[in-house]
């Protein structure tokens, strides 16, 4: 709900994921596919005021408030949910200097404080790497396709697949637990299956620690913490797909012995050249 510049905050756009939702439609429809896989992802820039400091949710710049309430009640659990969504989304994640090390500010010129060394904050820094990781490792992240698949009042969740894999991304932006049931089919994620959790943010921190989630008929039954993000990971079977080769060469390797191939092969090119 708050305006980029904090000038303003909108109670009505706080938590309202149908709003996003719809403007995230309207403006990624004006690019073209390769454009939008580019455009820049960004949460902070040398013209707005920080994000880190917009979780704050105080209305004002300097030279009302001061710089010291630019760092003031800022929420670090939103910070971390953002940066899921930024890794996550259609495009190039664009870090602005000190994001990642927790540098806060209000808008031009505030935003451009210097870097805090001997100071950074060493656990933003590592979720930022371990999500910028994420996104450099799965490439349906990269080029993959979007599809929301569930959204309520401060809850979002969308899916980056392709014909391989498949990531699915939820957002619980609310203070307190939610449970829901999020079908992940669309997909193209087997209805009985499991997918590996990639990174689970919380109010307290993060974790990248591997656990199965088990889809049956199709649908994800989850307990999202509060204030929290999950990123889920579905990938075809390593073992299938080496059977699946096997059972290839198997095949190609009957083909290339059959009795009378020399024969047929003659055949096909005399044939081709009366053609």
């Amino acid at each position: 709900g708050m305006q980029k510049h904090s000038d303003d905050y909108r109670e009505d756009l706080d938590g309202n994921v149908s709003s996003f939702m719809g403007a995230m439609r309207y403006y990624m429809a004006n690019f073209t596919t390769p454009s939008l896989q580019i455009a820049m992802n960004e949460l902070s820039n040398h013209d707005h005021s920080r994000f880190l400091t917009r979780t704050n949710k105080k209305v004002g710049r300097t030279s009302t408030l001061g710089p010291q309430a630019a760092n003031e009640h800022i929420n670090k659990a939103v910070m971390r949910e953002a940066v899921a969504i930024q890794m996550t989304w259609p495009g190039a994640p664009a870090v602005y200097y000190g994001d990642e090390a927790g540098v806060c500010g209000f808008t031009d010129p505030d935003n451009r404080r210097t870097y805090p060394w001997g100071h950074e904050d060493k656990e933003m820094i590592e979720f930022h790497r371990d999500m910028i990781r994420i996104h450099k490792e799965n490439p349906e992240i990269l080029t993959g396709s979007l599809k929301y698949i569930t959204f309520d009042y401060n809850i979002l969740g969308y899916g980056r697949f392709n014909r391989k894999e498949a990531v699915a991304v939820i957002v619980n932006n609310n203070t307190y637990a939610v449970e829901r049931q999020v079908s992940v089919w669309p997909l193209g994620i087997p209805r009985e299956c499991s997918m590996k959790r990639l990174m689970l943010t919380t109010a307290d921190g993060y974790t990248t620690e591997a656990e199965s989630f088990p889809i049956e008929a199709g649908i994800l039954k989850i307990v999202l913490p509060p204030t929290s993000a999950i990123v889920l990971k579905y990938r075809k079977e390593y073992k299938n797909t080496v059977a699946s080769r096997r059972r290839a060469k198997q095949t190609s390797d009957a083909e290339e012995d059959y009795p009378g191939k020399a024969w047929a092969k003659r055949w096909r090119g005399h044939w081709n050249r009366r053609r």
